[in-house]
C-alpha cells in the first residue's frame, strides 16, 4: 500500500514538472520573434514594406501576434510605398511594391490571406508556407514558374501578362476565378470545379520563341521574298554594299548582293534607300530617295540590277505618279509585298493622305495608285488594311475600279484607285486607356491578323471585332510601351517580329521568330 502511494506521488510530481516545462516552452515560443533584417528579408524594398505594415511596436521584429495580424500585403488597405536611401550619402527615393526583386521572407507571413504584387521583375516566388492564401494577384510581371499546390484555400488567382511556362494549381479545389491571359504555358495544371472560371486558359498551346542573335543596323521590318522565305536586307552605312539575311528554320544565313561599280556610284549619291527586294530570277531592285527625309519635293528612283550586278533599268518613280492637290508630293516609298512580278509599295506622305503603288517589274511601270486616309500596313488581293491616323483602330478597305489619268508625258496612263466599303475594328489593347498602344497587322489567306501587347488575334475581313488565338507572353518586348515592331507572317503558326526601341538616342533592333506547334 505504501509502495503504491509513493509511486502515485512520484507520478504527480513528474506530471507537474512536465506541465511546468511545457509552460516554459510555450512562453519561450511566444517570446521568440523574427528579426526584420537582411538575412530574413534580403530585398530592401520588401523588408521596409514588411516593417511599416506589420511592426506595430517598431522594435524591428515580428512577434507572433504581429504575424497573426499580417493578413494582407500590397492591397489598397496596406502601405505600398516607402522612402529608401539607396546608399549612405544618397537622397531618399520613393519605392513601391513593383520595385521588389526578391520575395524571400514571405514564408514568415504564415497568416497571409491576400497578396497583391503587380509589375514586379521577380521570376519566381515560394508560397508553400502561405497556406491560408485565398487571393493572389501578380499581373504584368516576369513570373516564369509557379507552383500553388500548397495553397489549397486559393479562390482568386490573377496572373495576366507574365512570362509563365509552368503553372500548377491542380490541388487547389476551391478556385473561383483564374486569369492567365497573355501567356503560352506548356505545363498548365488547374483543378477546375463547377464554379471555376478560367480566363485565357484556352490560349495555352505549345509555343516556342527564338530571339535571333544578330545585329541589325536598321529596321525595315523584313519581308517574304519571291520564294516565300523571310528575309532582311542590310545596307552598309554609306550604301556601298548590301547583304540579304534569310531565315532557314534555325538561323539567318547571309548572302551578299552583287553590286557593280555603276550601282555603288548611284547608291552613294542617294540620301536614303527605302525599299529593296529580289524577284524569282535573282534580279535585285531598290528604291532610293535622292533628297531624303521628305525635304522639299522628294525624288524617288527605282533601279533594276541583274544577277551580274549591272543596272538594267533606272526610272524616276515620281514621274509615274499622280499628285492631287490633297496629296502631298513629299513621300517615302517602302516595300509591302510582291506576287507574280507585281510589287506593292507603301506610300507615306508629309500630308494627310497616303497610299499604295503597284509596280510591274516586267514593264518597269507603275500600273495602279491607291490613295487613302490611313497608314496602309498590309495588302492581299483587293483588300488593304492599316492603322487609323487618329485613333487605335484598324481600317479595312476594298479596292474599287478607278479612273485612268494621264501622266506628265501626256501619253502614259495610270489607274488612280479609291477605296470603298471601309470599316474599322477596335484594337485589343492592354487596358481601356491604351497604355500599350503599339500593334501590327497582316492579311493572310483572306483573314486579318493582329499582334499587340494583349495577344495574337484573328478576324474575318468583314468582321468588326477580333478573336484571340494565342497569348504572346513569350515574345519579349510586347508589354513595353516604348517598343514598336513590325510583323511578317509566313502562316498563322509562324510569326516574324522585328522590334525597335530607342533609348537615349540609341536605337536597337531585334528579331524574334514565334512558332505555334
Amino acid at each position: 500500500m505504501k509502495k503504491q502511494i509513493v509511486i502515485a506521488a512520484t507520478a504527480m510530481v513528474l506530471a507537474a514538472g512536465a506541465v511546468s516545462g511545457a509552460g516554459v516552452d510555450e512562453a519561450q515560443a511566444a517570446s521568440k520573434k523574427i528579426a526584420i533584417n537582411k538575412k530574413n528579408f534580403p530585398d530592401q524594398v520588401f523588408r521596409e514594406l514588411v516593417r511599416v505594415n506589420y511592426d506595430k511596436n517598431k522594435d524591428k521584429k515580428l512577434s507572433k501576434s504581429e504575424i497573426k495580424k499580417a493578413k494582407k500585403f500590397g492591397s489598397s488597405s496596406c502601405k505600398n510605398s516607402v522612402k529608401i536611401k539607396p546608399s549612405k550619402y544618397a537622397e531618399y527615393e520613393r519605392k513601391y511594391v513593383s520595385d521588389i526583386k526578391n520575395f524571400k521572407g514571405i514564408e514568415k507571413l504564415t497568416n497571409l490571406r491576400k497578396l497583391v504584387a503587380k509589375e514586379t521583375s521577380v521570376k519566381t516566388i515560394n508560397l508553400k508556407k502561405n497556406t491560408k492564401l485565398t487571393y493572389l494577384e501578380m499581373t504584368d510581371g516576369k513570373l516564369q514558374k509557379l507552383n500553388l499546390n500548397s495553397n489549397k484555400k486559393l479562390k482568386y488567382v490573377y496572373l495576366e501578362y507574365n512570362q509563365l511556362t509552368s503553372l500548377k494549381m491542380n490541388k487547389c479545389k476551391k478556385l473561383s476565378t483564374v486569369n492567365v491571359t497573355g501567356h503560352m504555358v506548356k505545363d498548365l495544371k488547374i483543378n477546375r470545379n463547377k464554379s471555376t472560371t478560367v480566363l485565357g486558359g484556352k490560349y495555352y498551346v505549345p509555343f516556342t520563341s527564338t530571339k535571333v542573335k544578330e545585329t541589325f543596323t536598321e529596321n525595315d521590318g523584313g519581308q517574304l521574298d519571291a520564294n516565300g522565305n523571310y528575309s532582311v536586307y542590310q545596307w552598309a552605312e554609306d550604301y556601298s554594299s548590301c547583304v540579304k539575311k534569310t531565315w532557314n528554320g534555325t538561323e539567318l544565313t547571309t548572302a551578299n548582293i552583287t553590286l557593280g561599280a555603276d550601282v555603288t556610284a548611284k547608291t552613294k549619291t542617294m540620301q536614303k534607300i527605302t525599299a529593296q527586294w529580289q524577284d524569282a530570277q535573282g534580279n535585285f531592285y531598290f528604291v532610293a530617295d535622292k533628297d531624303g527625309n521628305m525635304v522639299g519635293t522628294t525624288v524617288n528612283y527605282l533601279y533594276k540590277v541583274n544577277v551580274q550586278g549591272i543596272i538594267e533599268k533606272e526610272i524616276k518613280v515620281n514621274d509615274q505618279m499622280i499628285f492631287s492637290p490633297e496629296f502631298d508630293n513629299r513621300c517615302a516609298l517602302t516595300f509591302m509585298s510582291q506576287k507574280d512580278g507585281v510589287v506593292a509599295l507603301k506610300m507615306m506622305t508629309a500630308g494627310y493622305r497616303n497610299g499604295v503603288l503597284f509596280f510591274d517589274t516586267n514593264t518597269m511601270k507603275v500600273t495602279k495608285q491607291i490613295e487613302c486616309e490611313f497608314e496602309p500596313l498590309s495588302i492581299e488581293g483587293d483588300i488593304v488594311a492599316g492603322k487609323s491616323m487618329y485613333d487605335k483602330e484598324v481600317v479595312v478597305s476594298k479596292i474599287v475600279p478607278g479612273q485612268m489619268k494621264k501622266l506628265a508625258d501626256e501619253e502614259t496612263e495610270l489607274e488612280v484607285v479609291s477605296l470603298s466599303s471601309s470599316h474599322k475594328i477596335k484594337v485589343p489593347l492592354r487596358d481601356e486607356y491604351g497604355t500599350y498602344d503599339e500593334f501590327s497587322v497582316s492579311i493572310k489567306d483572306n483573314y486579318l491578323y493582329l499582334i499587340s501587347s494583349a495577344g495574337f488575334y484573328k478576324a474575318k475581313l468583314t468582321a468588326t471585332s477580333f478573336k484571340q488565338l494565342y497569348g504572346v507572353g513569350k515574345l519579349s518586348g510586347m508589354q513595353d510601351p516604348e517598343m514598336s515592331y513590325t510583323m511578317v507572317m509566313k502562316s498563322e503558326k509562324e510569326i516574324y517580329l522585328m522590334s525597335q526601341k530607342t533609348e537615349e538616342e540609341l536605337t536597337t533592333y531585334s528579331l524574334q521568330v514565334g512558332k505555334i506547334q
